[in-house]
């Protein structure tokens, strides 16, 4: 909502979109089997006093059905994402010869500074090879809110 003559402005930290990265046609990360990989990460400056979201919304393959792929999103200070990050959502997801759609929400606070959050990936069990694609009219997506 905007702000008229005479608002007062309690916060500085407005909500709303702080940014996303997409993986679109041709982006495909994989294949992998049992490391864990990061496969998408943003990178951003963040204020501590501020709450954040993390929507990711990932395509994910086997090349064997009936697999489990297990999705971490992590963050952690500075410009890259390693699988040491924190973690702060985690689902585990079976898979299929076709793409399934898997996505994580998760919110953190108390962070300043320069931040990189995204999504890690491992097969937890079965024996075929992950992929996390993106489309061109499917991207896979992470995107970042102030909340």
């Amino acid at each position: 909502m905007p702000l008229a003559a005479g608002d007062t402005v309690v916060s500085s930290i407005a909500p709303g979109w702080v940014g996303e990265t997409l993986r679109g046609s041709g982006a495909s990360v994989g294949p992998f089997t049992t490391t864990e990989t990061v496969v998408t990460s943003f990178t951003f400056t963040a204020v501590g006093v501020a709450r954040y979201r993390v929507i990711a919304h990932q395509h994910v393959r086997s090349s064997v059905a009936g697999d489990t792929v297990q999705l971490r999103l992590r963050r952690e200070a500075g410009g890259t994402l390693t699988t040491a990050g924190t973690q702060f959502d985690t689902i585990n997801q079976g898979c299929l010869t076709t793409n399934l759609v898997a996505v994580l929400l998760g919110t953190f606070t108390n962070v300043s500074g320069q931040v990189t959050v995204g999504v890690t990936a491992a097969r937890l069990s079965g024996t075929g090879n992950i992929t996390m694609d993106g489309f061109s009219t499917a991207a896979s997506k992470l995107l970042v809110e102030r909340c």
